[in-house]
């Protein structure tokens, strides 16, 4: 066939899927090959001396210099054609318009080199749909919208805080669902119950499941409503009338002391002015809500990509979640009762909701155990949900990576995994689901 052989899997004897003809399943095996591999794939990576090395030997099958190849007249527009057809077949890239026409890029080895690199730094994420956000722009407001604009045709549903933002909804395509990933920054469960009511009254298809990522964090006591829900034009209307109250500002909020609440914050962020380099730009696909880094660095290179990270400081975030749970001595009702309320909505209607506690860097789970309630409070929530626990709805204890079979160094940073991980997590979610989503 004259192809290169990208990716090889030495499996167990009789493992590939059968015809009941005896033959190789192809259509099968390729979903398994997608589930069980493509988040571990190592992609190929080109540096300058391999490009310039290619690029050569490319040209000469064209022309017989490395100089001079357009203005000496050997190369007419012709034969252009071809060596830019072959380089694009070579590396994978498409040469933009713009590029074809600057020919001062093909007048020697050297330009090409440089063009083909850079095309292949840009193409590492696939940038189609994705706009970028700005610092001052709600995440809530932003997805609301494009879910408006989009297809509305969902039957999965993933929710959470940004610490869920890494589970591929495109990848929950290859398991037969239409999947929207509508985690949003700092979500609680007022946020959760929120959009899940939002994307119900505007979706046109039946959800089957909601993949909800629980922190702990977001039933806590001590910090109110965030204003980036209570100001949204699309969530807010689907508060309680007393927190609508509150939102207006008629009322003084429950379980929070204004001082208390501002000093948190206050707190939160320095924190975050100390970390400055934690912050990458970012976009989101507009049609899966998926997280799209924007950045060119080693991190957002390999996230794009969803290959495996090296967390280099795994205590990058003990602080910050320390103090996240001090004085958190018992479960917000309140927020309780808008998590309850969403799970009850979904056994009404049939959906499954499959929750799991959101990882973390199993050296900031350690010092969580150790310095905070942490494992206290997320007893109390299993503790509470024990009458709940039916076919339709789950809570998995996915808190380390070793719980998911996932990767201790693949993460972000120490709370936010990274892609390699969330597909692999995935994974452990709906691949028993697959064949009854597809079937459905």
């Amino acid at each position: 066939m004259q192809l290169v052989v990208d990716d090889v899997r030495l499996l167990d004897h009789m493992s590939l899927a059968k015809s009941t003809s005896g033959k190789i399943a192809r259509r099968k095996n390729l979903e398994w090959y997608v589930a069980e591999f493509a988040g571990q794939r190592i992609m190929p990576r080109y540096n300058d001396e391999s490009v310039s090395n290619r690029v050569a030997h490319i040209v000469a099958n064209h022309t017989r210099g490395q100089d001079n190849i357009i203005s000496s007249g050997e190369v007419d527009s012709m034969a252009l054609v071809r060596l830019i057809l072959d380089l694009e077949e070579a590396f994978g890239v498409i040469v933009p318009a713009e590029a074809q026409l600057a020919l001062d890029h093909f007048d020697s080895v050297s330009g090409i080199s440089t063009l083909i690199h850079g095309l292949i730094e840009s193409s590492e994420s696939d940038l189609t749909g994705v706009r970028s956000i700005s610092s001052c722009e709600s995440v809530r407001d932003r997805k609301c919208a494009d879910f408006l604009a989009g297809p509305k045709e969902y039957d999965l549903l993933i929710l959470g805080s940004s610490r869920v933002q890494s589970v591929s909804a495109k990848l929950a395509e290859t398991y037969g669902y239409s999947a929207y990933n509508f985690s949003v920054f700092s979500a609680r469960a007022e946020d959760w119950y929120c959009i899940y009511k939002f994307v119900t009254t505007h979706n046109r298809l039946p959800l089957k499941k909601i993949i909800l990522g629980i922190d702990i964090e977001a039933f806590t006591v001590g910090t109110g409503l965030d204003e980036r829900l209570t100001s949204s034009s699309y969530l807010s209307a689907f508060l309680d009338e007393s927190d609508q109250a509150y939102a207006s500002g008629s009322e003084a909020p429950p379980d929070v002391k204004p001082a208390q609440r501002n000093r948190f914050d206050q707190l939160m962020r320095q924190l975050r002015q100390q970390a400055a380099d934690r912050e990458r730009a970012h976009g989101y696909d507009s049609k899966s809500g998926d997280l799209v880094y924007l950045d060119d660095d080693p991190v957002c290179r390999k996230h794009n990509r969803r290959q495996p990270l090296q967390l280099n400081d795994p205590t990058d975030y003990n602080l910050e979640y320390q103090m996240r749970l001090a004085g958190f001595d018992r479960l917000n009702p309140k927020r309780l009762s808008y998590f309850l309320r969403l799970v009850q909505s979904c056994l009404e209607r049939g959906t499954e909701v499959t929750s799991f506690f959101t990882p973390l860097h199993p050296a900031l789970h350690q010092h969580l155990c150790t310095h905070t309630d942490y494992m206290l409070r997320m007893r109390e929530l299993v503790d509470g949900l024990r009458g709940n626990q039916t076919p339709l709805f789950t809570l998995s204890d996915f808190s380390t990576p070793a719980q998911f079979g996932g990767l201790d160094e693949d993460f972000i940073n120490a709370a936010h995994i990274g892609a390699a991980n969330a597909d692999l997590l995935l994974h452990r979610l709906l691949a028993g689901t697959a064949s009854k989503a597809k079937s459905a």
